[in-house]
């Protein structure tokens, strides 16, 4: 696995796919993860350009994340985003160091 591109420590990433890959297998891909990490949020739009899958299992594989905590959902304006907990929570601790 190369995830190269995310701004994320290897632990934290490894952590996330290993709690996906166990709790739900169904809907692990490494395009999944990677858009995850990629940027602290990541949009059913996101995942609809990723080729993971169209605007409906897009956002079903995103409310299941939410449901096992690793994401959480914002309504912004019209859209939703969803957040990854983990990768917020790295990008301030290194803010305050």
């Amino acid at each position: 696995m190369d995830y190269s591109e995310n701004r994320c420590d290897p632990k934290t990433l490894q952590d996330t796919v290993q709690t996906i890959r166990d709790k739900h297998s169904k809907i692990y891909s490494r395009e999944l993860v990677d858009c995850m990490f990629k940027q602290p949020y990541c949009r059913i739009k996101t995942l609809v350009e990723a080729g993971i899958g169209k605007r409906y299992t897009a956002s079903r594989y995103l409310q299941i994340l939410v449901g096992a905590e690793i994401l959480f959902e914002m309504r912004v304006g019209r859209e939703k985003l969803f957040i990854n907990r983990e990768f917020v929570r790295l990008l301030s601790r290194d803010q305050l160091n």
